[in-house]
């Protein structure tokens, strides 16, 4: 119902959800915790966060010309719309509504043991192309480690294409080790 989202905040239509699913499962809330879940005890809690504002609340629209309470809003207009769809969450009910279907779990994993280690299996392998030709200019720069045929070769092939980007022009350094400060003409003589 897309109706009960207009002018209304997120944590109020959750306000409301988390209290009309305690009301249907009211038999096994009460065996659990022993006590009823009443809305008032739910806006309390609310309270307690450190995002909540007190409006949120309080002044719930209704309809274009009213605005009062979250508990008047669940009354009024929430279960008039929902009444139907929570009641499939009654534990004894046998129909249940198809309900959101759960995501597949992702085939990653944490080592134990270790941080922010994540093993995650590739989606597809990395095929190298056979022939030179089949290879555009970025995948023959590309260098598999572990690959064991002609392994030498490629990295062969990748120093020498490197080599050749790296200016081999004069070097702007004197090498003031070999001269000897002795006599300043000498040292004229061995820069020019």
């Amino acid at each position: 119902m897309s109706n009960l989202m207009k002018n209304r905040h997120i944590d109020q239509i959750i306000m409301c959800c988390i209290y009309s699913i305690c009301k249907v499962c009211d038999n096994e809330v009460k065996r659990n915790s022993e006590t009823e879940i009443k809305f008032k005890s739910i806006v309390n809690k609310y309270k307690n966060l450190a995002h909540a504002k007190q409006e949120i609340f309080k002044n719930v629209y209704i309809d274009d010309s009213k605005s009062d309470s979250v508990i008047a809003f669940y009354n009024t207009v929430f279960t008039v719309n929902m009444k139907e769809y929570i009641l499939n969450f009654y534990p004894n009910r046998n129909v249940r509504q198809q309900l959101s279907p759960m995501p597949k779990q992702s085939p990653s994993y944490c080592l134990n043991g270790r941080k922010n280690f994540l093993i995650s299996p590739l989606k597809e392998s990395f095929k190298t192309p056979s022939s030179p030709g089949q290879m555009t200019p970025s995948t023959r720069l590309l260098y598999c480690f572990g690959d064991t045929v002609g392994s030498s070769e490629k990295l062969k092939g990748i120093n020498e294409t490197v080599k050749k980007f790296v200016p081999t022009g004069a070097k702007k350094r004197l090498n003031m080790d070999d001269l000897e400060m002795t006599s300043p003409s000498k040292a004229k003589k061995s820069l020019l």
